[in-house]
């Protein structure tokens, strides 16, 4: 499912959250922590995704900003939005990435 970006509306895949763009910054750190990812960012996987111009919730399906949104201003209704529907959700990934998926729609 598709999950678009808080601020450019540009759209990612869920798999392609969990699963690639954590490799995409592994040379920052290391390939360990990236097979051991579980969808959660640790302060230094969160620099990481950040100098690589990403900015996300707790988890990466939680998009705020992306390495597409250059200078644009950061939508804060969206990107709250986004919080608050991943703090409802404690935890339950599939929840969270179907409703991520329809927030662009509300």
């Amino acid at each position: 499912m598709n999950i678009s970006c808080a601020t450019c509306r540009e759209p990612y895949d869920s798999y392609h959250l969990r699963h690639d763009v954590i490799w995409d910054a592994a040379a920052d750190i290391g390939d360990e922590a990236c097979r051991s990812f579980d969808g959660k960012l640790t302060p230094k996987i969160r620099r990481a995704l950040a100098s690589d111009g990403w900015q996300f919730g707790d988890t990466v399906y939680t998009v705020i900003r992306c390495p597409g949104c250059e200078d644009r201003p950061t939508d804060k209704a969206a990107a709250e939005l986004r919080l608050i529907a991943e703090e409802l959700l404690d935890g339950d990934e599939d929840a969270l990435i179907s409703i991520l998926g329809d927030c662009d729609s509300f």
